[in-house]
């Protein structure tokens, strides 16, 4: 995905499995969006994204923040789902997908 520098209009993500079909997030307890920029070892943004109306379409919004989004560059998203049993998980769950800040 590409964005603008300093954009902060809200982005929805669908949330996959690694076969295509959209996670159903109904036993999610939260989703939190990862950002990682190319070489960094900390993450340069993380925060809880919103769980869309119905849960089983698999789609999450996050809010950008002229603070996220104000270095140009490369970076690594994932989320991670925390289920009410506790347990986690990343998606995407064989690596990251990408973000370009222009």
């Amino acid at each position: 995905m590409r964005i603008k520098k300093g954009i902060t209009i809200p982005y929805e993500y669908t949330l996959r499995k690694s076969d295509g079909v959209a996670i159903d997030l109904t036993l999610a307890a939260t989703v939190k969006m990862v950002l990682l920029k190319d070489g960094a070892s900390s993450p340069a943004s993380d925060g809880n994204c919103v769980i869309s109306s119905p849960p089983t379409s698999g789609k999450v919004t996050y809010a950008w923040t002229a603070t996220h989004t104000g270095t140009t560059g490369f970076y690594w998203l994932k989320f991670i789902i925390t289920w009410t049993s506790g347990k986690l998980e990343e998606v995407p769950s064989n690596g990251y997908d990408y973000i370009l800040i222009l």
